[in-house]
């Protein structure tokens, strides 16, 4: 268990008002293999300075600024993926997100230990979406199993319209050296392109736990701007599958509407 790490990537941008919740919730995990880098954008001095005084105080939390280069959400998770070491294990959170227990990273390293994690590319959980008010609104999963199995067929799933929720999914840093890192070109659907681009990689391995990872915000800029996210969504699946677009498409948002009801 000591030789599996954690890097947990958080975008920033006036933030603070979150990342007390996220923080606290961290620092109670029972298992403390992790560190935490916040990717700053333009934040406000007010925000920037409560991530500089936090981070001074506590040694597993470090911040730096976005590059300019690197635009939006996707463009802070490409520069914490640079900065990450060969040996550590990524999740991406939003500020307002946070694990789901205190045991949460616990039970997660002992599957991947169960399932010989040095062999696995992407190990992907659950979650649930959380109001301001701590109501759930809906559930997180990329497939609905009642107990952990690896996915053999993770290129048909995506085309059946299902995709990993980002902040439910834990990383292999190896992965990045195969593909480049999100295209920021996309502002709201850079993780389904991701995923999509992935789905050839040779003997990838896919484990689906039937664990509850994260809680996550609902009021971020995805939730704000459906129409946007939908045209991208569209071109993603355009780009991935040509003139068969159409498909995954459809059974996207059929599979959301059938877990709704």
């Amino acid at each position: 268990m000591e030789n599996i790490k954690i890097l947990i990537i958080v975008p920033t941008l006036n933030a603070s008002k979150y990342l007390e919740r996220l923080t606290i919730a961290l620092n109670k995990q029972v298992f403390q293999n992790w560190r935490v880098l916040f990717i700053d954008g333009e934040s406000e001095e007010k925000h920037r300075n409560w991530i500089i005084n936090f981070c001074r105080k506590n040694s597993k939390f470090n911040w730096m600024q976005q590059s300019k280069e690197s635009i939006g959400i996707y463009g802070a998770m490409n520069n914490g993926i640079v900065n990450a070491n060969a040996n550590e294990w990524l999740l991406f959170w939003g500020a307002d997100d946070y694990p789901a227990s205190n045991e949460t990273l616990l039970y997660l390293v002992k599957r991947m230990e169960k399932y010989n994690y040095e062999s696995l590319d992407l190990i992907v959980g659950n979650g649930k979406y959380i109001s301001m008010n701590n109501v759930v609104n809906r559930k997180a999963s990329f497939i609905d199993f009642h107990k952990d199995f690896l996915i053999e067929n993770f290129k048909k799933f995506l085309f059946l319209g299902h995709c990993p929720p980002h902040q439910c999914t834990l990383f292999s840093n190896r992965l990045f050296n195969f593909k480049s890192f999100y295209n920021t070109n996309f502002k709201l659907a850079a993780d389904l392109d991701y995923f999509l681009s992935i789905r050839n990689k040779k003997d990838l391995k896919v484990l689906n736990l039937n664990l509850d990872i994260v809680r996550m915000g609902d009021a971020g800029i995805s939730a704000k701007n459906t129409l946007q996210r939908l045209r991208e969504v569209a071109n993603v699946y355009w780009k991935a599958y040509k003139l068969f677009w159409i498909f995954p498409f459809i059974f996207r948002y059929f599979f959301r509407v059938i877990k709704l009801i």
